[in-house]
């Protein structure tokens, strides 16, 4: 009998070894995926002259109401600032906070701002496990546009600045009822975390109006310093005349 359970016990190990590798694989596979894919756009990209492609995975990590909520309103395509940004995201943890997607470039963690239960959840279940991981994370309020004032259950509008200042990361609260704003919230946020992945239009315009102006303030002291010669030629014609 006992000869029966360990037996039972071995195979039940090695199954779930089994799986492991091959969720393992898997994952690495999909990876390996992407980064061909990432090239193959950005060169398709270049010679059409289209937007640039921004590509990111994100493992979403929260109470499940709040993963939901985000899988489920994201969009996982949007363009901002002359990039098209590309999002693929993924459940991060489970039901009880485990985590269970670490192929990320970073972690998104969420609470519900009509819901303060989605942030207790956070805060005792989810950021322990993340901050261990010691990996690029940050934190996420879902659906800013629910806050009404009077809901003795909703976050407060300090929510954000205070789990920012307490787990030292970028937060902020999101619209989640447009994919795109929620989209685009979560490039904000990613970029704050790898601010030389791109650079907004706005500062790229800038930057370009910048040399513009050094290249003719250069010229303009060109021609003068070349009329300033021509006179001090003149003048000494004049003289030995």
């Amino acid at each position: 009998m006992a000869k029966k359970e360990k037996k039972e016990k071995k195979e039940k190990k090695e199954k779930k070894e089994k799986k492991e590798k091959k969720e393992k694989k898997q994952k690495k596979d999909k990876k390996n995926k992407k980064e061909k894919d990432d090239k193959k756009s950005e060169k398709r990209s270049k010679k059409r002259g289209d937007r640039e492609v921004l590509r990111f995975d994100v493992s979403v990590c929260g109470d499940p109401s709040s993963i939901a909520l985000y899988k489920n309103m994201v969009s996982t395509t949007t363009n901002l600032d002359g990039y098209q940004v590309q999002i693929d995201a993924n459940q991060g943890t489970d039901q009880e906070g485990r985590i269970v997607d670490k192929t990320c470039d970073f972690f998104l963690c969420v609470y519900t701002v009509a819901d303060r239960n989605t942030i207790k959840f956070l805060e005792q279940k989810i950021m322990p496990e993340v901050r261990d991981l010691n990996r690029k994370y940050a934190i996420a309020g879902l659906g800013v546009e629910n806050r009404t004032g009077n809901n003795p259950n909703e976050a407060s509008s300090t929510t954000a600045s205070g789990l920012a200042g307490k787990y030292n990361c970028n937060a902020m609260e999101l619209v989640a009822c447009d994919g795109n704003q929620l989209a685009a919230g979560t490039a904000a946020l990613y970029y704050a975390l790898n601010p030389d992945v791109f650079m907004p239009q706005q500062a790229t315009d800038q930057s370009s109006d910048e040399k513009k102006k050094k290249k003719k303030k250069k010229k303009d002291k060109k021609k003068k310093d070349e009329k300033k010669k021509g006179k001090k030629e003149k003048k000494k014609k004049k003289k030995q005349k």
